[in-house]
């Protein structure tokens, strides 16, 4: 996985073994409270991707910004979600994250990727934020085609992310489909 700005952490995260990630990372929370830069990720981004709750809430109040972006425009909030730290999502939502723009690409808003790491309990606060259900992902050279958080669901077949969307009123007929 070579990209430009690609840390291990990213690496880690985007092999989907966040397991893994918790674990390299658990010797490393006292630099994190100490706001070190490891391999160009912040420490907030570093605390929430696991699950630091009282580091992070430590280094909001100490002035760290919500909406930063480390190396590669991933937020704290990104981090949080893909890794499933409910607590910090939780605690970067209550503090004013953004969650339209938490990293750039397909999956830039906390729905899509709270759909596209299959996170029920993260896709639920975020939902409880009374967001647009119906917006599109962004187009690219890859994905030429908007698509919706329900037809995202369902092509990462993420059967109780389909369940709770359906829950909410969010019914295809209701929806533009591209195909």
């Amino acid at each position: 996985y070579n990209q430009p700005n690609c840390t291990v952490f990213h690496k880690t995260a985007e092999f989907y073994r966040t397991a893994d990630l918790k674990k390299s990372n658990a010797g490393l929370k006292r630099l994190f409270a100490e706001r070190h830069r490891i391999n160009g990720l912040p420490a907030l981004h570093i605390v929430a991707a696991c699950g630091d709750a009282l580091n992070l809430t430590q280094l909001l109040e100490q002035g760290a910004s919500v909406n930063a972006k480390d190396v590669r425009r991933c937020t704290a909030l990104w981090w949080a979600i893909i890794c499933g730290q409910v607590e910090c999502v939780s605690i970067l939502i209550s503090r004013g994250a953004d969650l339209q723009n938490i990293a750039v690409g397909e999956h830039s808003s906390a729905l899509m990727v709270a759909i596209w790491r299959k996170q029920i309990e993260c896709l639920k606060l975020i939902i409880e934020q009374n967001i647009s259900l119906t917006e599109e992902t962004r187009s690219d050279k890859f994905h030429p085609i908007p698509l919706t958080a329900l037809h995202k669901a369902a092509e990462y077949d993420f059967a109780e992310g389909l369940k709770l969307l359906f829950s909410k009123d969010l019914k295809p007929n209701n929806l533009k489909y591209p195909f």
